[in-house]
């Protein structure tokens, strides 16, 4: 019982601790870079409340609104892509899956202690990088 706690605590602790790092490097090179993000434009104000604007013109414009949105998340999907994709990350998350499968097959795996181990994993982190100011 306390196996698993402590295997699932281990191994989501190293997954986090992977996926910040990856996340804080990504930043890092986007910042020397130059490509920091802008906010994103108000389209709301582009038009003045006064105008009389036609339904067609409406709708029109919605479209556009779209095309605009997708265009910027396909764009922010493959500039995030590099921390997906991490090695770091991708062989933290081999390690959860291989301490999980060892578990099974020992007898060892007793759920409720693992979703504990991992819950206490996920609140320990959070509680560290808030009060780290990060």
């Amino acid at each position: 019982m306390i196996i698993s706690f402590f295997v699932a605590l281990f191994t989501t602790s190293i997954v986090l601790f992977a996926s910040r790092k990856s996340y804080q490097k990504y930043v890092e090179e986007r910042i020397k870079a130059g490509d920091v993000p802008m906010p994103k434009e108000d389209y709301d104000g582009l038009l003045e409340d006064d105008e009389i604007i036609e339904e067609d013109e409406k709708e029109i414009i919605k479209e556009e609104k779209k095309k605009i949105g997708v265009l910027q998340n396909k764009k922010e999907i493959f500039k995030a892509l590099p921390i997906n994709l991490s090695l770091l990350r991708i062989v933290s998350y081999i390690f959860l899956v291989i301490g999980f499968i060892i578990l099974k097959d020992s007898g060892n795996l007793n759920i409720a202690s693992y979703l504990v181990g991992v819950t206490v994993a996920i609140v320990g982190i959070s509680i560290s990088t808030a009060r780290n100011g990060q």
